[in-house]
């Protein structure tokens, strides 16, 4: 949902955002332990090349209450890509 914000704030209402994330955990200490996140994002957005729509995801994903609620995870990954249509 920051994404969706930070887009349409800036005047970019997306047609399409989907977003999916696995999590990968360790037994660290003999607890489990989130070790890795993994953020996939796919959007539909006018007016923006993928360069800008990456931009944009990298700036929820630091800003976000969500992800910085998660910041303790050593390893968060994010790959935003552009789609042509909805």
């Amino acid at each position: 949902m920051a994404l969706a914000g930070k887009l349409a704030s800036a005047g970019h209402s997306p047609d399409l955002l989907r977003t999916n994330a696995t999590v990968h955990l360790r037994t660290h200490d003999g607890s489990i332990t989130l070790a890795r996140l993994e953020i996939e994002t796919e959007g539909s957005v006018k007016g923006i090349d993928e360069q800008q729509f990456v931009r944009y995801a990298e700036d929820a994903k630091a800003t976000c209450p969500v992800a910085r609620a998660l910041s303790g995870i050593p390893e968060i990954v994010l790959k935003a890509t552009l789609t042509e249509g909805a």
